[in-house]
């Protein structure tokens, strides 16, 4: 051993004379947020590694998940987007939050679980369903979510949960969505709850919340990722990745056209990889999202031993 330190350094070199040349390095996940109104964008983070899952349809309110903190579960948060301080609901990794902002899904890995974490004052509910690998949910309704997750020896599927018994029922066939190496699956639901858009192998469909495949989206790519289904029923934003940043367009679901409605960039480019994750309100006014950043230092280190 040449250095024992508390911090997460790795050795690039070491010198006749006994100096030795170090980086210490740190992988970070921030999250901004903006508004056609505001001229610069908010820090939303939490800790160190802050992913956006969700953001309430009048702009106020996003949903976050610490990594860096809880555990194997991790811990969810909610935080207004004028800046105020975070607040922590619970345990979990948040999915989405309800449409009268009172609850937000979160899931669990250990064990495997599905909660309902009230915003404000309330008990949370716990279902552990006979799933596992849980890759997304979305409210349907204040009392009905759909969620994406397998069963033993079975690929995944959609199913839509009814939250005053915990009961479930398949949507879509096996399969569908594919199984994501990310573990986290999009799901856009229609501003009625009786639709919903998902991926369905290399293009994305739509289906009813009885379980009837109502066709393919026209002219979303594979690249592309859905953010929201817009107020007026008819279009969603989606994301496409772009150097670092986003173009979010707003497509229109019976023709496939797409049209430019906000580029996302980073102010600060530097050590960003991966790609920046999104979300946006109905009305396409206000945004915030998490970019993944690894940053280095160089160290000499002299009279080592």
């Amino acid at each position: 051993m040449i250095l024992q330190v508390p911090v997460d350094m790795t050795l690039q070199d070491v010198f006749p004379d006994g100096r030795v040349l170090l980086t210490g390095d740190k992988i970070s996940i921030e999250a901004f947020g903006g508004s056609s109104s505001q001229v610069k964008e908010r820090d939303l983070g939490v800790l160190g590694l802050t992913q956006v899952s969700d953001i309430s349809p009048d702009g106020q309110l996003v949903v976050l998940t610490d990594f860096e903190a809880g555990g194997s579960n991790y811990l969810v948060y909610v935080r207004k987007i004028d800046g105020s301080p975070p607040v922590r609901i619970g345990e979990g990794t948040a999915r989405a939050l309800s449409p009268d902002g009172r609850s937000v899904i979160a899931t669990t890995y250990m064990p495997p679980s599905i909660s309902i974490l009230p915003t404000g004052t309330g008990e949370a509910k716990r279902f552990t369903p006979d799933l596992f690998e849980y890759g997304g949910a979305q409210f349907l309704t204040n009392d009905r979510i759909v969620v994406v997750g397998s069963s033993a020896g079975h690929s995944p599927r959609a199913y839509v949960m009814d939250l005053k018994d915990g009961s479930l029922k398949p949507i879509t066939p096996e399969g569908v969505p594919p199984r994501n190496e990310e573990a986290i699956v999009s799901i856009l639901v229609a501003p009625d709850g009786k639709r919903i858009i998902l991926r369905d192998g290399d293009s994305f469909a739509e289906y009813s919340v009885s379980g009837e495949r109502i066709g393919a989206i026209p002219g979303v790519s594979k690249e592309d990722q859905l953010l929201r289904w817009a107020s007026d029923g008819k279009t969603i934003f989606v994301g496409n990745p772009k150097n670092h940043g986003s173009r979010i367009f707003r497509l229109d679901l019976s023709t496939g056209r797409r049209e430019l409605w906000r580029d996302i960039t980073p102010s600060d480019p530097a050590g960003i990889f991966g790609n920046l994750a999104a979300v946006i309100t109905p009305d396409g006014k206000t945004y915030a999202y998490n970019l993944p950043r690894f940053m280095s230092d160089l160290y000499l280190v002299e009279g080592l031993k």
